[in-house]
């Protein structure tokens, strides 16, 4: 049977990233119980199956863009934002120059992480 789930990546006390499943029946996020820390998300579907009263359990497919709760900034915001709050840091910006970033979004948990093509932010 094809199940559907939702994946959050979740800020850690660590300042690391975890993930946390949940089974949802459908892709909608307003379906799934959002961790405290969860910085994105996306969506997969998983066959499982039992057999013999085991579990088995298939790899992930149909996996989603993620989508991140935070704002988004441009090169030009990025820099106005750093020089403003934090003049002496301009690594945010230099990565962005450096590695051809167009985009970033500040997470709620205050990451500045690279948007690729198809994320989305709300």
């Amino acid at each position: 049977m094809l199940k559907h789930y939702i994946q959050f990546m979740v800020r850690s006390n660590s300042l690391t990233t975890i993930y946390v499943e949940q089974e949802v029946a459908e892709r909608k996020l307003e379906l799934a119980k959002v961790p405290e820390n969860a910085y994105a998300y996306s969506f997969f579907d998983r066959a499982e199956a039992v057999v013999e009263g085991e579990k088995l359990v298939g790899v992930k497919r149909n996996e989603s863009s993620l989508t991140y709760f935070g704002k988004v900034y441009t090169l030009d915001e990025v820099k106005a934002y750093f020089e403003k709050e934090f003049p002496e840091n301009t690594g945010v910006s230099d990565n962005m120059v450096k590695y051809g970033v167009t985009r970033v979004v500040r997470t709620c948990c205050d990451d500045w992480i690279p948007l690729k093509e198809g994320d989305t932010v709300i």
